[in-house]
């Protein structure tokens, strides 16, 4: 980026130099090692919300676009299967143009719970949303910093009861729960 003062009337001349971005390949296999097609493969370490991408009849996926520097975090899924951990590897390490992403059938973590009044009465058709808080601490020349951002989403409608129940979020991963 240009760092610098500019001046009244003055021109100031710079030459931008873009690079090729880089890209990750590998496969989402099951437990017993088949292709997996149709899943989501998903880059946690993207600025705004995780780079998604889908893979394809043979289990193969492709993230592009990717910073030489930056680290990528990568996790699949498919309904109930998802990977226990994530990869992380930097684009340009050779390992990144052959991973293989295991998904296996794990409990998936939920949320349940109801919501009422003040006076303990059910609200039914309450809207349950979920922030997902990403934070990644990073070192840079011996400094540690956090970076964090917030994505919410609706995940849930509450019954006559006043009951509901959130499934679909990854374990380990931090989140807050608002109506």
């Amino acid at each position: 980026p240009y760092r610098g003062v500019i001046k009244l009337g003055e021109t100031t001349r710079m030459d931008i130099q873009l690079r090729k971005g880089l890209s990750v390949r590998g496969k989402v296999v099951d437990e017993r090692g088949q292709p997996v097609a149709n899943a989501v493969v998903l880059n946690m370490e993207s600025d705004i919300e995780p780079q998604r991408t889908t893979t394809d009849e043979n289990g193969n996926f492709v993230l592009t676009n990717l910073q030489p520097l930056k680290q990528v975090r990568l996790r699949a899924y498919k309904g109930e299967l998802r990977t226990r951990e994530e990869v992380t590897l930097f684009p340009d390490d050779p390992k990144a143009k052959n991973i293989v992403l295991r998904l296996e059938k794990l409990p998936l973590p939920k949320v349940q719970g109801r919501v009422v009044d003040e006076s303990g009465k059910p609200i039914p058709d309450a809207i349950i949303k979920v922030n997902w808080i990403a934070e990644f601490r990073q070192g840079e020349n011996g400094a540690t910093f956090v970076r964090a951002f917030v994505t919410e989403r609706q995940m849930a409608v509450t019954d006559a009861q006043g009951r509901f129940e959130i499934v679909g979020l990854w374990h380990g991963d931090t989140y807050s729960v608002s109506v």
